[in-house]
């Protein structure tokens, strides 16, 4: 058995933004109520956790402008933000 080295993604958020706590009860019970799998909810909450502890607040309080662009998923042809430079110079 692995000693615990320090805190979770979702530990760590918690302790950031209380408030996520209100977020990983919600997220159980919505799962719970649709039948999903446990591994569904600790992957789905330990996803948001990682927004929280990058970004220092809940998903729902951040600006998309605020979100990097690495984050974006999108095509090398679309510009995901009006106004944005592209590093590539291949064009």
């Amino acid at each position: 058995m692995r000693k615990k080295s320090g805190f979770t993604f979702v530990e760590q958020a918690i302790v950031l933004v209380p408030e996520f706590e209100h977020v990983v009860r919600k997220l159980e019970q919505q799962v719970t109520l649709r039948g999903q799998s446990k591994s569904t909810l600790n992957n789905y909450i330990r996803r948001i956790a990682l927004f929280v502890v990058h970004f220092g607040k809940l998903p729902e309080l951040i600006d998309p402008v605020d979100i990097p662009v690495k984050l974006t998923p999108c095509s090398g042809d679309i510009d995901p933000l009006p106004g944005h430079k592209s590093k590539n110079t291949d064009a």
